[in-house]
């Protein structure tokens, strides 16, 4: 069988027909939209349509119906156009098939000598069967006419309608598609030309039931190809998609194996001395443990091996519950027939029984299942026609008894419980109604579906079917049953085979990754299948086993990702806990064609044992490697039963001329056949990966290279006795204490390569004097403290990882280090697949320890880069670094990606944002820094990858294993943008990025811009600076120096390195420009701005108070505050000239020419910061638009007492984080793209950003993946166990308070506050009668808000008069619990 002839046939007849049944639309008029241009109007005996009179009066019936199908939605002209198209193909090919094998008279062959199909040529010599009068009249019409085309329609419909075999399997024409037969079938190049172009398909080929199968796929292949498209644009699947995204093809020999090992297996029991078992060339043969009973314990004996599970050949019942165009099923029939005949059955009672008991089969899609009945029943007749001649047309000629049990999962359609309760008779309504509302979604979640019936209610099912089916036959039904029964039949008939469960389940799943799925398809399966919810292919793998009875056998073939990746290790260990796999076929591309390799593997459903033992086959050599499925096929065949057959992958050439796989294979190669290996050894390896041919190999290395332990020493570091008292995490003390008292300490932590996991820091003052004071300490390895080397964690529940131990740095007991030379080269190798599957041999346990690391086999390539290696570094440190709890960060990514264009991607780096000089005219909107940020941490990541896919290539090349082991890294294993990708995500993403569809990373924007917010915050209370990089205040009693006001170039998102040399550049080389006077366009950005109206005083604070009456007499109400002593100067608030209100004291004209003569004109530049460089020009040019344009520049001033007021529109505080922080990002981007910005935030974070402030702000400061429940930034709160419900919050920088903090808080806040609610408490009061609902919910609230205020002042007060100092080297853990009941808790 020419398979790429039948391709190209099946593509061809797509395209054909679809413009076909197009042109026939737009007759009936409907345009390429769905919109309707013209409409038939029904008459007595007929209709009128396009100005002519037509004699049919079922056109228009059939039209509505086409509108309303048309009308579904914008696709539906398509989705109909596709149908009408496939359900034609289907139709005439079948046709052709029966014609072919001769259980027809010729219909679509052509006449000798001419072009004319014989149905037609017979009713020009006046012989046709069309007895319909006015049908009779327009065929008539037409002939005298000459007008082919119309009368072939009459006719082939006629046909199609009449035969039992198309009738019942294709379904009555009696719909929209009668109407909307292709209008150019008898073209000279037409459809029924290509049917009967023996260059197209070969006579014999029609023969073959398999070529049903090939015309399936290959007919929609091409509208795979569009799904798929859709699916790289981001689209979703819709459930009339799913068909086509989903079905491939098996080929015949795949299809023997399964079931030979599933139905087979199970008929070997049966009849032991069975002749069949010689025909199963695909048996694998293997030590098989007896079985124990449901419900036995573990220690109850065995039942042997080769016990019958069956007592009647009918019992061994064969489902594929995915079973496209049937192949599968036909080859159950093909086996099932053979063992009924050697039973005794005479060929039609065998046919009949395996029909009635033993085939079942489902499928979304209604052209598979007709294609999938067409096939068993032909099968069936070619069997019948083989043992008696006539015995197979009249099977087909009476196909109503008969019809397999196979069916489509039906179109949705609303029932009411009466319905049910009239088909029951009142019994079990509520289960079986739930049961076919559920199946409603059958269109698109098929087999996944979880039905759940009783076997009272299950048994009521089969009963009434049988009861309505024999009275719908008999024609019996009253009006309300049939109406009922037209569309619960096809319900009830799926309700009852995914109830049952089978002797045997063999499948081909669908193939399709969550990214592609819709919505409702993800809720459901995410709900019902969490273990294995990551394609489609997964969650049949759960499916499967559940339609598989207690001890019997299952079937399957998919993609070996399930074999090794971590996403599907809790799958494995389910399967390798409850399922004992027989044999498994591990292949690599060929069997579909292009593909990404595929696994065949018969298991059966029992409990394994240490005595389950199973048989493998790598039928491949590389992951990528492909080969023909013909020459698997041999592959497989000739190693069957023979360990020592080897082939030699490295001979193979798919293009170039296939080399033939010899019968006893090559001299070297790869062992393929491994029998017998133990289940057991799985489960000891972490992860339980299906790793069968670790033993021979490994061992071999281990033995025959030398050991890491001969290059490079190990070394466990220092137990201090006591880490909650000798180690801190780096943002916890002082800053500068950090490697004096404080130094870098690496201990293990979460899985991360490369570079990181140094977040903590141990008290090593005077070489560890106070740890070695407790006497339970242990410093080991002291030589190596403060060198270079590599380190990991010891418990690597994740895997392990290996990373770059900076030379500044200590290392702890938990944290082993190694140190010599070519350390990174043993860097590159540790963290590969290599190392990691060796770790399993070594040690089957969660950790990894020095002795294992010792027994690493060394083999030096002859010729290795290193450069891979530093890249993986950068790449990690980079994205380390760019967190603020990394001691090296310098700055919020999304401020610093525009530094990257500069410093490090270069200016014409495109995408970069800055390509040109004149960046500072520019404007850059802080939606394109994200996606500038996206672009390289994307970039970034899919380097890390490749690097490290090529590292594992490269090492698996060194060490010889290409046979045992592939280089792919699961994207989820991955270990940088940790925080912001969620595993789960990526694990979704892997089925398209393996298929090579255009990936974006799933980042969670609401991670980037909470870091973003944190960073800000930050700037606020003094941590950061805008201008420069890195920590600024990180220690107590700052100086004036330290929180004096600094500039800052706004509106074009600069980070603080251009800020930093741009703005030392103007300091420097223009003085003028510092003294000059008058920059109305410049703003500050102070702790608090005043609006006075009215002026009130309290406790030496001079309060200001504005009130604006609104419509119901409710006050609007604002308050800042100054000290009278004049200690807080504060900058009076105005008015921009574009109106923007400048809330958080945006000062003008003085205050920015002070801060620019804050500088020494005279002092010389330091030469470091911009000259000699290659972009001092650029420096330079910017330095001059700034003084041209002077509006972009404003000076910033950090909070003054490092209280942040958190309760953004529910205070009136002009400074609460939230107002200060839109008003800062208003200044750094700019006016222009200032809503967009705020816009943009909220989107990230999925709600406003002051409701994100106020309510998740703390938990995500205290996180794990931020500051790991030890906060610098301490919340006060007036309800400590619900912070977010709180009436009071202020954030207060640790680094930064005093024995004075409390009383500002209580003074300066609380008190405040509470004047602020009482008045607004006493407004609302006065206006109580005119209040709408929402108003009064709240002024009820504020009674509660004032008195959980009063009860805070109370616990404020006591706390303030302790005047509360502490020492940042205790820790956050110890001085947070010196302010219990007034901090939130963490």
């Amino acid at each position: 069988m020419n398979t790429n002839k039948i391709k190209s046939f099946a593509k061809e007849a797509r395209i054909q027909l679809y413009k076909g049944v197009a042109n026939q639309l737009l007759f009936w008029g409907f345009d390429d939209k769905g919109n309707v241009n013209a409409e038939p109007e029904a008459l007595p005996g007929g209709f009128t349509f396009r100005g002519n009179v037509y004699n049919d009066v079922a056109t228009v019936p059939k039209w509505k119906k086409l509108k309303e199908k048309i009308q579904k939605s914008k696709e539906s002209i398509k989705d109909v156009t596709e149908e009408a198209a496939y359900t034609w193909f289907n139709r005439l090919a079948a046709i052709k098939i029966l014609e072919e094998n001769q259980f027809i008279d010729p219909v679509l062959r052509f006449q000798q000598g001419s072009r004319v199909p014989m149905l037609l040529q017979q009713a020009k010599a006046g012989q046709h069967a069309v007895t319909n009068n006015a049908q009779k009249a327009n065929l008539q019409e037409s002939l005298v006419q000459n007008d082919d085309e119309k009368a072939f329609a009459i006719l082939i419909t006629h046909f199609c309608n009449t035969h039992p075999l198309l009738k019942e399997v294709f379904g009555h024409l009696d719909d929209y598609t009668e109407i909307l037969v292709p209008n150019d079938l008898l073209t000279a190049d037409g459809f029924v030309a290509m049917l009967n172009d023996e260059t197209n398909i070969a006579p014999e080929d029609f023969t073959e039931v398999e070529l049903i199968g090939w015309l399936y796929q290959f007919y929609i292949s091409d509208r795979k190809d569009e799904v798929f498209k859709g699916f790289k644009a981001n689209k979703k699947a819709r459930a009339e998609d799913i068909p086509a995204a989903t079905q491939i093809f098996t080929p015949k020999w795949i299809v023997n194996y399964m079931v030979e090992n599933t139905v087979g297996k199970i008929y070997l029991d049966y009849e032991e001395d069975s002749e069949l078992k010689n025909q199963m060339n695909y048996l694998v043969d293997n030590q098989r443990e007896g079985i124990r009973e449901k419900g036995s314990e573990g220690n109850s004996p065995l039942i042997p091996s080769n016990y019958s599970l069956i007592t009647d050949i009918t019992q061994l019942t064969l489902i594929d519950p995915a079973c496209g165009s049937g192949h599968i099923l036909v080859t159950g029939f093909e086996w099932l027939y053979k063992m009924y005949r050697e039973q005794g059955y005479g060929a039609k009672q065998a046919v009949e029984s395996i029909l009635k008991n033993n085939l079942y089969g489902l499928d979304l899609d209604d052209r598979a299942m007709q294609l999938s009945r067409f096939a068993i029943l032909l099968k069936a007749a070619q069997q019948l026609e083989n043992a008696a001649r006539g015995e197979g047309k009249t099977l087909l000629g009476n196909t109503l008894a008969v019809l397999p049990h196979v069916y489509a999962f039906p179109e949705d359609h609303g029932f009411v419980s009466e319905d049910i309760a009239t088909f029951t008779n009142n019994q079990y309504v509520k289960e079986i109604y739930q049961t076919i509302d559920l199946l409603r979604q059958g269109k698109n979640i098929g087999s996944a579906l979880k039905l759940s019936l009783p076997a009272e209610a299950i048994s009521i099912l089969q009963q009434q079917y049988h009861q309505w089916q024999q009275k719908s036959n008999a024609g019996t039904l009253d009006l309300e049953q049939q109406a009922i029964w037209a569309h619960l039949k096809s319900y009830v008939e799926v309700a009852l085979v995914l109830t049952q469960q089978y002797a045997a389940v063999v499948a081909n799943p669908p193939y399709m990754g969550q990214k592609s799925m819709n919505g409702a398809l993800k809720d459901y399966v995410n709900t019902h299948y969490p273990m294995t919810k990551a394609d489609l292919m997964t969650i049949f793998m759960e499916v499967i086993p559940n339609l598989t009875k207690d001890n019997f056998h299952f079937a399957l073939i998919n993609l070996p990702s399930w074999l090794f990746l971590s996403t599907f290790e809790k799958m494995r260990e389910d399967y390798l806990t409850n399922y004992r796999i027989d044999s498994l076929l591990h292949m690599g591309r060929g069997i579909f064609g292009i593909d990404f390799g595929s696994v065949a593997f018969a298991i059966q459903k029992q409990s394994s044992n240490e005595n389950s033992k199973g048989s493998y086959f790598r039928l491949h050599e590389r992951n990528f490697q492909h080969i023909y499925f013909e020459d698997i096929e041999k592959l497989f065949l000739y190693s069957n039963g023979k360990v020592d057959y080897k082939y030699d992958f490295n001979q193979y050439r798919d293009e170039d001329g296939v080399s033939e796989i010899p019968e006893n294979g090559t001299a070297i190669g790869k062992q393929i056949f491994y029998p017998n290996i133990p289940q057991t050894n799985f489960e000891k390896i972490p992860g339980s990966p299906i790793a069968y041919w670790v033993s021979e190999k490994v061992i071999d290395i281990f033995e025959k290279y030398d050991k890491l332990e001969d290059y490079l020493i190990p070394s466990n570091g220092i137990q201090t006795g006591n880490n909650e008292m000798f180690t801190r995490q780096t943002w916890e003390v002082c800053k500068s204490k950090v490697n004096l008292k404080w130094f870098f300490y690496a201990k293990g932590g979460q899985k991360r390569k490369w570079y990181g996991n140094l977040d903590v820091i141990v008290n090593y003052k005077d070489d560890g004097f106070d740890i070695k004071s407790q006497g339970n300490s242990c410093f080991r390895g002291k030589e190596f403290y403060f060198k270079s080397g590599l380190t990991w964690s010891d418990i690597a529940s994740q895997g392990l990882s290996f990373r770059f131990l900076p030379e500044n740095c200590l290392f702890d007991a938990k944290g082993p280090s190694a140190f010599g030379e070519h350390s990174k080269y043993f860097l590159g190798l540790l963290n590969t697949n290599f190392v990691s599957n060796l770790s399993v041999a070594l040690n089957p346990t969660l950790s990894f320890q020095i002795g294992e690391f010792k027994k690493i086999p060394i083999r030096f390539a002859d010729e290795f880069d290193l450069e891979i290696i530093d890249e993986n570094i950068d790449i990690s440190k980079t994205d380390w670094d760019s967190r603020e709890t990394s001691w090296d960060f310098e700055q919020n990514p999304l401020l610093g990606i525009r530094d990257l264009g500069i410093w490090d991607l270069g200016s014409s780096e495109k995408g970069s944002g800055m390509e040109n000089s004149s960046l500072v005219s520019t404007n850059y909107s802080l939606k394109e820094a994200y996606q500038t940020w996206q672009e390289k941490v994307s970039k970034d990541f899919f380097q890390l990858h490749t690097n490290e896919e090529e590292l594992n290539r490269i090492f698996i090349d060194i060490y010889g294993l290409q046979d045992e082991l592939t280089p792919e890294v699961a994207l989820k294993d991955i270990t940088i943008l940790q925080d912001e990708l969620k595993a789960e995500d990526l694990t979704a993403l892997e089925p398209a990025y393996r298929a090579g569809e255009s990936v974006v990373l799933p980042i969670q924007k609401e991670v980037v811009i909470s870091q973003l917010l944190s960073y800000l915050v930050g700037c606020m209370l003094g941590r950061y600076r805008l201008d420069k990089s890195g920590l600024h205040i990180a220690h107590p009693n700052a100086s004036e120096e330290e929180l004096k006001e600094y500039l800052v170039i706004g509106g074009k998102g600069l980070g603080a390195k251009s800020q930093e040399l741009i703005l030392n550049h103007i300091h420097y080389e223009h003085p003028e420009f510092s003294r000059s006077v008058g920059l109305a366009e410049s703003y500050v950005v102070g702790n608090r701005s005043l609006q006075s109206q009215s002026q009130f005083s309290e406790g030496g604070i001079v309060w200001t108070h504005e009130s604006n009456q609104t419509s119901n007499g409710i006050s609007s109400q604002q308050y800042s505050r100054r000290t009278s002593a004049g200690n807080q100067g504060i900058s009076s608030l105005s008015e921009n000239s574009e109106g923007f209100a400048s809330r958080n004291g945006y000062a003008t004209g003085d205050s920015l020419s002070a801060e620019l003569s804050s500088g020494n004109p005279a002092e010389e530049s330091p030469e470091s910061n911009h000259r000699n460089t290659e972009n001092a020009e650029w420096i330079n040019e910017q330095a001059k638009q700034l003084i041209t344009n002077r509006s972009s520049l404003f000076t910033f001033t950090i909070d003054d007492d490092a209280i942040l007021p958190l309760m953004g529109n529910a205070c009136a505080f002009p400074d609460d984080a939230v107002k200060r922080i839109e008003d800062i990002l208003h200044r750094i981007y700019g006016e222009d793209s200032h809503t967009q910005n705020l816009n943009f935030i909220d989107d990230a974070l999925g709600m406003k950003l002051d409701k994100w402030m106020t309510e998740k702000f703390w938990p995500y400061h205290i996180s794990g993946n931020v500051y790991k429940k030890k906060p610098i930034y301490w919340l006060f709160s007036s309800n400590p166990k619900k912070p977010h419900t709180a009436a009071f919050r202020v954030l207060v920088y640790m680094h930064r308070m005093d024995g004075y903090t409390v009383q500002k808080i209580m003074q300066n806040y609380l008190h405040p506050h509470q004047d602020y609610l009482k008045d607004k408490q006493q407004a609302m009061e006065k206006n109580e009668a005119n209040l709408s609902k929402q108003e009064l919910k709240i002024f009820e609230n504020l009674e509660k808000q004032i008195s959980e205020l009063k009860a805070y002042n109370e616990v404020l007060k006591k706390l303030a008069a302790q005047q509360i100092t502490f020492d940042l080297d205790d820790g956050v853990t110890v001085n947070y619990a010196k302010f219990d009941g007034a901090l939130a808790v963490i």
